[in-house]
């Protein structure tokens, strides 16, 4: 299919494939905890357990998985 496609916009193309896989762990963790909280599974653990792997203590989760999702939370 690609071959179909002249050279400048397969460069188009893969660039946005770039940009597009690019995302990162950013927000996830949030859509879980909104998804269990829904399931009944206890909302304040779940926003608990948010807020501990922010300040990096719960030691599930490595530094750079808390640096990660501190920065990108919000996305």
């Amino acid at each position: 299919m690609v071959a179909k496609f002249d050279s400048v916009n397969r460069e188009i193309l893969i660039e946005a494939i770039k940009e597009r896989d690019k995302g990162g762990s950013g927000g996830k963790v949030h859509k879980v905890a909104k998804r269990n909280s829904k399931q009944g599974k206890g909302r304040r653990k779940v926003e608990r357990k948010i807020l501990d792997r922010k300040r990096g203590e719960t030691k599930m989760f490595t530094k750079l998985d808390t640096f990660h999702t501190a920065i990108g939370g919000s996305e």
